[in-house]
């Protein structure tokens, strides 16, 4: 496995402990919170009518398992894939309520660029928020074409290289790598109650929206509907000083929008295909 594989996981095994409780807070209006609401929303639409106890979904990049509280009313077939062992230990305690109607789940500890699955094995795949710790697109999205069978479903959501949250990350990923810096904003962002701020010697790449549609066609995969989401007051760090109330705001009114300008302002992406 890569250095930058290697890296990635070892970031996600130690950023474990706090990870639903920071990424996933009671505000709804977080950036994870806001792409499980998107997922779901394309998920009951266009699968959701063709699940029965033989549909099979595989979660490419599992993490904690939040798409398992998605799928869990449904008496499905549930597969987790994801490089970091303390992810999966989290995917396995989902739903948070216990109360799944999924007919199997199971966990597997592997690389999304290499998936241990034979050709059309699941009637979908998904993978949210991977990609761009990847140094390119292509096996990934060759693997989750592979994977699925004709005439199913991949879900894939990326994070856009225009987010206005995202405004600062290119200082915020310079001090990431400054030991110095790192002890001072880690005071600083658990002060606040927003967890650790975590050294990383690795920069997450984002997508264009329209590039990535068609890296997604030239895999053979048919784009049917896309979804943006993620709008602050103000961009990362600074929305954290904002509350809940003024970042609302800001989505509603995003939401509402139709202006192509804004739209392109989203921190994310994401895209339901079809396999021919």
């Amino acid at each position: 496995m890569d250095t930058l594989k290697n890296e990635v996981g070892q970031f996600f095994d130690k950023d474990a402990r706090d990870y639903l409780a920071h990424k996933y807070p009671g505000d709804t209006h977080s950036f994870m919170a806001l792409r499980r609401v998107q997922a779901a929303r394309l998920l009951e639409k266009y699968l959701a009518p063709g699940f029965n106890e033989h549909f099979k979904i595989v979660d490419c990049g599992c993490g904690p398992g939040i798409l398992i509280d998605v799928l869990a009313p449904h008496r499905i077939r549930y597969t987790g894939l994801d490089l970091s062992a303390e992810m999966l230990n989290l995917a396995k305690r989902q739903p948070a309520d216990g109360q799944a109607r999924l007919v199997r789940k199971d966990f597997i500890r592997g690389d999304v660029e290499n998936i241990p699955f034979r050709t059309a094995s699941f009637d979908a795949a998904a993978s949210f928020g991977v990609i761009e710790y990847l140094a390119t697109d292509d096996r990934l999205i060759a693997e989750l074409s592979r994977i699925t069978k004709p005439q199913g479903y991949v879900l894939i959501a990326v994070t856009s290289r225009s987010s206005y949250n995202l405004l600062l990350e290119k200082p915020l990923n310079f001090l990431r790598r400054r030991k110095a810096a790192v002890a001072v904003l880690d005071l600083i962002k658990r002060g606040i109650g927003r967890g650790p701020f975590r050294q990383a010697e690795f920069t997450k790449r984002r997508h264009s929206p329209a590039a990535f549609d068609a890296a997604l066609r030239a895999h053979g995969l048919e784009p049917l509907e896309s979804a943006s989401w993620g709008f602050n007051f103000l961009p990362h760090p600074f929305n954290y000083i904002c509350g809940t109330r003024l970042n609302a705001w800001a989505n509603r009114w995003y939401d509402r929008s139709t202006s192509p300008r804004v739209k392109a302002l989203a921190e994310g992406y994401m895209v339901l295909c079809r396999r021919p």
